[in-house]
């Protein structure tokens, strides 16, 4: 049985978090959290972000992969999202200020499997958190050092 969930800030303007956290049976694992932004204006376009690499069904090994996106004039911050294909949520988002990120290999470890497909996707936001471009998606695999 879940408890009563409080409210979401859906229309307080800014970045909000959701966390989902056990509290009993106790648990060790990680508690997973939702970062999440609402803007007050509904998004009207904004640039496209090219992505450069990974390449369009590249086939990665399984170990901390780069990837690089061309940077958008203005951004504060980009948001790097991985999903499987198919997926509505994602495995994995980070954020960065940086027009590219290795993805660290305790994540790789736990988020990732071998000879998955996974897509990937960038959205750049200005310094008040305002949508200001977004990439389309790519699709790659991670695979074994043996299979290239």
């Amino acid at each position: 049985v879940t408890p009563e969930q409080p409210p979401r800030p859906t229309y307080d303007v800014g970045s909000h978090r959701l966390r989902f956290i056990i509290t009993s049976p106790f648990s060790a694992i990680d508690q997973p959290t939702a970062i999440y932004f609402v803007t007050a204006d509904e998004y009207a376009g904004g640039a496209s972000i090219r992505l450069d690499a990974p390449a369009a069904n590249a086939r990665q090994i399984f170990r901390p992969a780069r990837f690089e996106w061309q940077p958008v004039t203005g951004a504060a911050a980009y948001l790097l999202s991985f999903r499987r294909p198919g997926d509505l949520e994602p495995r994995f988002s980070a954020y960065t200020r940086e027009p590219g990120y290795t993805l660290p290999a305790a994540v790789l470890s736990r988020r990732f499997d071998r000879n998955g497909n996974y897509q990937w996707q960038v959205t750049a936001f200005d310094a008040a958190n305002q949508v200001i471009g977004s990439s389309d998606t790519r699709v790659f695999t991670f695979g074994d050092e043996t299979a290239y």
